[in-house]
């Protein structure tokens, strides 16, 4: 106030003109306008102004005067003086936080105004880790609760992703470029920090593997073997140790006997201890003297078996076939002869059908040949060409003649084939061919041939086989291989006759019928063109009959001219 004053005195020493007054000391404007406009103070310092020196305010002990308050004091004390620039402003300092605290300040008409702030408080949101505080809240990034996504330095549980006791981590609040957040998960135990504990359940060197699983805890390769020595007497010294789990770890187990005591008897006469009591042979109370008449000790039987003893005769009771003597074997515990057809070389060992028993295998008798496992009449034989008869041509008949070679029989004439009826001319006969099944072997065929365009009806063409015995058709079969050819007319026809005889006279007999043509003369199976096997069920085509020899008869019939027709039969045999 003092310091006003003392201005206030300096302008009125000063004789400063004031609004309604008018200096005594300026002359009037020459051209007559106003010194100075209504509202503002004039100050003349023209020539003739008493000299004034400046007060010595630092004598005075005053602070200089604040010019802004000045203008107002002035202007409160009615001197006309521009308070600030018109239509200028200036930077200022808010009070609020931030970037809200520079603001700026506008002149008006009673001086400078307020400050507004550049950026108002709420305009903007926090920029976490500008190092500005934005949201004018007086904190910056960190300290901004708008940049803290969890409670710093928190801690919290979380899962790591690596196996066993690793799974587990802690993840903490910290602060990164500005923001509080969860940062990475930190395993509470790290891969490797600990060993694994064999037994526990736990994964606690963190490899994913558990207690057995983890070659940590495998002191031996999981199940394997090895030999071990048991302490055990004689047989039974030899064991074997296995590799098993226990209590989370695999390691070698007790040794365990292969053979254990009492497993076996003593076999007496070898030097070994069977029955591991450490006393073999002699030594052991086991072994009886085989002439005891006593069944005792390791005998199978009184007096035999058992190993120290001699074998057993049949009949007697075994263990094994080297408890019986040579030729026996033990088949249900009893020593058995292996040279029957139900026990063929070994227990249980039957020859099937009529095959006999030599030597320990199965064979079949002088007079069978075996096919498979079954023994057959073998019709073919040796020689399967041999023993075939040509029926002659007929009664009646003229031939220019017969001719008979080693390979067969044939005529050529002419003969009627009924009453009255014209003359046929023609070929029959029978011959040797190589075998159609095999092409090696030998067959035998009948044939005819016509010439002149009638019938030409051949003869037969037998062979009888005796078997030597007598057997019954139940159960029996004739299986032969048929192959036929010809050509001409249709009228071309082969059959085949089975005849059974009993002391040389037939007893049943059968004409097997072309389906085709039906009766004879076309009469028996349809063959032209066939190349395969036939069986006959003999007990389905004459029931039970009792038979000591079979004959089968070939029979060719052809007609037209240059007709031929050709029944091969092969391999012929009775099973």
């Amino acid at each position: 106030m003092l310091a006003r004053m003392t201005v206030l005195t300096f302008i009125i020493s000063l004789q400063l003109p004031l609004s309604g007054c008018e200096s005594e000391r300026t002359a009037p404007p020459a051209d007559g306008a106003a010194a100075a406009d209504s509202g503002h103070a004039s100050l003349d310092v023209g020539v003739g102004a008493p000299d004034m020196a400046q007060p010595d305010m630092a004598a005075l002990d005053m602070a200089p005067p604040d010019l802004a308050d000045l203008g107002n004091d002035i202007h409160d004390l009615g001197v006309d003086q521009p308070l600030c620039p018109a239509g200028t402003s200036k930077p200022c300092s808010t009070t609020s936080p931030g970037i809200c605290k520079s603001g700026t300040q506008a002149c008006t008409s009673t001086g400078w105004g307020p400050c507004a702030p550049t950026v108002k408080p709420g305009s903007k949101a926090e920029v976490c880790g500008s190092g500005k505080d934005e949201d004018c809240d007086g904190k910056t990034d960190g300290a901004d609760t708008d940049c803290q996504k969890c409670a710093p330095l928190a801690t919290k549980a979380c899962a790591t992703g690596s196996p066993g006791v690793c799974a587990a981590g802690v993840q903490t609040c910290a602060l990164a470029k500005g923001v509080w957040d969860w940062g990475a998960c930190v395993a509470t135990v790290k891969p490797g920090d600990k060993a694994e504990v064999c037994g526990s359940g736990k994964d606690e060197d963190c490899d994913g593997k558990t207690d057995g699983d983890d070659t940590d805890c495998q002191k031996c390769t999981p199940k394997a073997t090895k030999a071990c020595a048991t302490g055990l007497p004689g047989i039974c010294a030899t064991g074997a140790q296995t590799c098993a789990l226990a209590k989370g770890v695999w390691g070698w187990g007790a040794c365990a006997a292969t053979v254990k005591p009492g497993d076996k008897a003593e076999v007496c006469g070898n030097a070994t201890d069977e029955d591991c009591d450490g006393k073999p042979d002699a030594q052991d109370p086991d072994c009886p003297s085989c002439t005891d008449k006593k069944h005792n000790g390791a005998e199978t039987d009184v007096d035999c078996g058992g190993g120290a003893c001699p074998a057993c005769a049949a009949g007697k009771k075994c263990k094994v076939t080297t408890d019986c003597s040579a030729g026996l074997g033990c088949c249900g515990g009893v020593c058995t002869s292996l040279a029957t057809n139900t026990n063929c070389g070994a227990c249980a060992m039957a020859c099937p059908g009529m095959t006999g028993c030599k030597s320990g295998k199965c064979a079949c008798p002088s007079n069978l040949v075996k096919k498979g496992s079954t023994c057959v009449e073998d019709f073919d034989g040796a020689s399967p060409t041999t023993g075939w008869i040509w029926d002659k041509p007929q009664k009646g008949c003229t031939f220019t003649g017969c001719t008979k070679t080693t390979t067969g029989e044939s005529c050529k004439g002419c003969k009627k084939c009924s009453p009255g009826s014209v003359t046929a001319c023609g070929n029959v006969g029978w011959s040797i061919l190589a075998s159609p099944r095999s092409g090696g072997g030998k067959a035998i065929q009948a044939f005819t041939y016509s010439t002149n365009g009638n019938c030409w009806q051949g003869d037969p063409v037998h062979k009888t086989y005796t078997l030597g015995r007598t057997i019954s058709t139940k159960g029996r079969s004739i299986k032969l291989y048929l192959a036929a050819a010809g050509g001409g007319a249709v009228w071309n026809c082969g059959s085949l006759s089975i005849f059974l005889l009993k002391a040389g006279k037939t007893v049943a007999s059968k004409l097997y019928k072309d389906p085709v043509h039906g009766s004879f003369p076309c009469g028996g199976t349809a063959l032209q063109g066939n190349k395969k096997d036939f069986t006959f069920d003999l007990g389905a085509l004459f029931g039970g009959v009792a038979f000591d020899a079979v004959k089968l008869q070939l029979y060719k019939y052809a007609c037209s001219t240059g007709h031929w027709h050709t029944i091969t039969v092969d391999d012929i045999v009775l099973m």
